[in-house]
Order: C-alpha cells, then structure tokens, then sequence
C-alpha cells in the first residue's frame, strides 16, 4: 500500500486541499519517488503478495527481496535523474530544482550518477553472490549498468529529446532482457 499511496501522492491535482503541495514539485525527491514506486511494483509487491496466498511465507523480510528492491530503486531513480537532463534549461528557471539544477551537469553525471551507478551495480552483485547466480546470469545482468555508466559519460552535451527518450526507455527495455537472457543461462 505504501508504494500506491506515494504514487498516488505524487500528482497533487489529485488531491485539491493539499494547495501547491505534492511530491512531484520537489526535484530532488522526484526521481527517487518514480524510482521507488516502479521498485515497489515490481520487486516487492510479487513477493508480498506471494506470501499473503503462501500462509507462513515470509519472503517479504528476506535480505534478498530487499537487495532486489534497493537495486532496481537506485537504477530506476538514476534513469529518471537523466531523463531530467533534457529539461535543465527550463527548470533552471522554473521552481522546480532538479538534481541536475542543484549540482550542474558534470557533477550529476560523475558525482551522482556514475557512482550510484556502480552502487547498484554492487548491490546486484552482492545479491548474485547470495544467490549464487551462473557467471552466465551475472554477466547479462551487468549489461545494463555498463550502459547506463558509459551513456552518463556522454551526456554532457545538449541532445534532442528523442535521443534521451531512447536512451533512457533504451536502458530500461535492455534491462529487461538481459534479466531474461539471463534467466536462459540458469
């Protein structure tokens, strides 16, 4: 429920006697916010639904749901920071201070996102490692973070939105299949 309520709380024209307030005006929680949502949905909510119909399951509290869950958090938060890039010229001048705002685009390539990057990457790691995933499995689920970490070195020049809406929907569909090749390679 949590995961619905922040998605829900994120668009305040939902909610009229909130006033200006919502989650989606702030620009450094922003990101963090559609990352933990798609996260929720996607890793945690599986598996506690799994155990709501499994009586005495408790998958939900395992380190390896919550290692899953911080993975795809930071890499979907650090795919929407970059999406925020397109629109740096006018948030500069808009309210709505986004990371890429606050920090400039160099130090939100290399001082956020690159290192975020191999954060994730490391969590994954540690997760095929407790789970004793095949080299095979490991190697194309590295794929997406050798992008994401390669494509955030070449973004410092303007590009058109096409670009960065293929970029970033890019890394999430290469994302997904890695995972299944790399579900093939079990």
């Amino acid at each position: 429920m949590v995961f619905g309520l922040i998605g829900a709380a994120y668009y305040k024209s939902l909610y009229p006697g909130w006033g200006n307030w919502g989650l989606r005006s702030n620009g450094l929680i922003k990101p963090f916010l559609i990352g933990w949502v798609w996260a929720g949905a996607v890793s945690f909510a599986p598996v506690f639904f799994y155990d709501l119909t499994h009586p005495g399951s408790t998958h939900t509290t395992d380190l390896i749901t919550w290692l899953l869950f911080l993975k795809n958090w930071l890499f979907i938060s650090l795919l929407c920071i970059l999406f925020d890039i397109k629109d740096y010229a006018t948030d500069a001048n808009q309210p709505l201070k986004t990371w890429v705002v606050k920090m400039g685009l160099r130090k939100t390539l290399f001082g956020l996102i690159i290192p975020v990057a191999f954060m994730s990457l490391g969590i994954y790691w540690v997760l095929a490692w407790l789970e004793d995933f095949s080299l095979i499995r490991i190697l194309f689920n590295t794929i997406p973070y050798i992008l994401l970490i390669t494509v955030s070195t070449q973004m410092h020049r303007r590009k058109s939105i096409l670009y960065y809406l293929a970029i970033i929907d890019g890394l999430m569909l290469v994302k997904a299949i890695c995972g299944a090749l790399g579900m093939l390679g079990t």
